[in-house]
């Protein structure tokens, strides 16, 4: 990623930097998820460590150390698939380890994360924009290429109800659609994907979108 990591540990963990990259997620994400559950769960909080990296153009940047337990459990959360192929390599090569090299060592752990996104099959890029309303009248807008199955995360993570939401298929579109949606109602933006405007706007924003595509496909 040409970013070099500095680390101020001899633990053995792994850096938010690795799991960003392994999860296909923005470091930035990663850093804020990580902030949440240590205020969420305060057993956790020696488990993680501050520590930086230094960017391509020099630049010290914020960065996490996770130790490897507390990295696997965030892998489930956020990647289960890749968390059984990692527990599955795992299982079948730690007997066989060269001399030196154990299981619950960062290299060993990097190598099998880098092997599981290697060959991961990668499946056709299409997905689904939602609306979302939340108890207290905030709407969220987001993507998902399993809207079902986020919605249910989203429920345990928000700490909120949903009182309703709408999924709409974009197909190969709904990064950019998203991205147009969040662009259209920035002056509304709460913070992140949320946002002060009626639900029913939201969805009329997104129909009106999925009528215009629809009548553009050949």
């Amino acid at each position: 990623m040409g970013n070099e990591v500095v680390t101020t540990s001899d633990q053995p963990t792994l850096s938010s930097l690795d799991i960003a990259d392994y999860c296909d997620k923005a470091h930035k994400n990663v850093m804020r998820d990580i902030y949440a559950l240590r205020e969420e769960f305060p057993s956790i909080q020696a488990r993680v460590r501050e520590d930086f990296y230094v960017d391509s153009a020099n630049r010290r940047r914020a960065a996490l150390l996770i130790d490897l337990p507390l990295a696997y459990a965030i892998l489930c959360r956020w990647d289960f698939k890749m968390s059984v192929d990692v527990m599955e390599l795992c299982l079948a090569q730690s007997g066989e380890l060269g001399t030196g090299i154990s299981p619950s060592s960062p290299a060993f752990v990097r190598d099998i994360l880098e092997d599981c996104k290697t060959n991961r099959v990668k499946v056709e890029d299409k997905g689904y924009v939602y609306a979302l309303l939340l108890e207290d009248g905030v709407v969220k807008i987001g993507k998902s290429t399993k809207p079902y199955a986020r919605m249910q995360s989203l429920a345990s993570q928000l700490h909120k109800s949903i009182e309703d939401f709408t999924i709409f298929d974009f197909k190969e579109s709904y990064h950019a659609i998203e991205m147009k949606a969040h662009k259209h109602f920035k002056s509304f933006k709460t913070k992140g994907e949320f946002f002060n405007i009626p639900y029913s706007t939201a969805c009329t924003f997104l129909e009106q979108a999925l009528q215009m595509q629809l009548k553009e496909t050949p």
